[in-house]
C-alpha cells in the first residue's frame, strides 16, 4: 500500500504529515509491512509568494529579495541534482515547522541559519555543478543547520 498526504502547498502541513504517519508505522510490526511507501505532495497554490510578515523578517536579517526568491525556488520548486538523477527535495518535518514560523512571522534563529545555509548550498550546487549531498556537506562547514 502507498500513502500520499497532499495539501496546498507542501511546506507545513503534508510533510508534517508523512512525518507524523512515518514515526507511527514505525512502531507497529502489522502496518510497516503493509505500507510500501509514505510520501507528501502538492495540488496546486504552486507560487513563488512568500508571506509579507516574513519577507520583512528576512530583509531584517540582511536577505536582499533575490536571495529570499533563490531561497523559496529552490526548496520548493526546482530540481536538484541527486545521485539517483534530478528530483525536488525530499519533505523534512524541522524545514516545514521553520518555513511555518517564517511564514506566521515568527522566525527563530535556527531558521535564519537554514536560509542561510540553504542560499549557499544553493549558490554552491550552481557555481559549481555539484550534489545536493555535495553542496550540502561544504555549505554545513559554515552554516551548520
Amino acid at each position: 500500500m502507498k500513502i500520499l498526504f497532499v495539501c496546498s502547498s507542501n511546506i507545513c502541513r503534508s510533510p508534517y504529515c508523512e512525518y507524523v504517519f512515518k514515526k507511527m508505522i514505525a512502531n507497529d510490526e502489522i502496518l510497516s509491512k503493509k505500507i510500501d511507501k509514505v510520501s507528501s505532495a502538492a495540488v496546486f497554490n504552486r507560487s513563488f509568494h512568500i508571506h509579507s510578515k516574513a519577507i520583512l523578517a528576512l530583509k531584517r536579517e540582511g536577505f536582499s529579495e533575490e536571495e529570499i526568491r533563490q531561497i523559496t525556488r529552490r526548496i520548493f520548486f526546482n530540481k536538484h541534482k541527486l545521485h539517483e538523477g534530478y528530483k525536488h527535495l525530499y519533505p523534512d518535518y524541522d524545514m516545514a515547522v521553520a518555513w511555518k514560523r517564517l511564514y506566521e512571522g515568527k522566525a527563530k534563529e535556527r531558521d535564519i541559519l537554514l536560509l542561510k545555509h540553504e542560499l549557499l548550498e544553493s549558490t554552491l550546487e550552481k557555481e559549481y555543478n555539484l550534489t545536493i549531498s555535495e553542496a550540502h556537506e561544504r555549505a554545513t562547514l559554515k552554516y551548520d543547520w
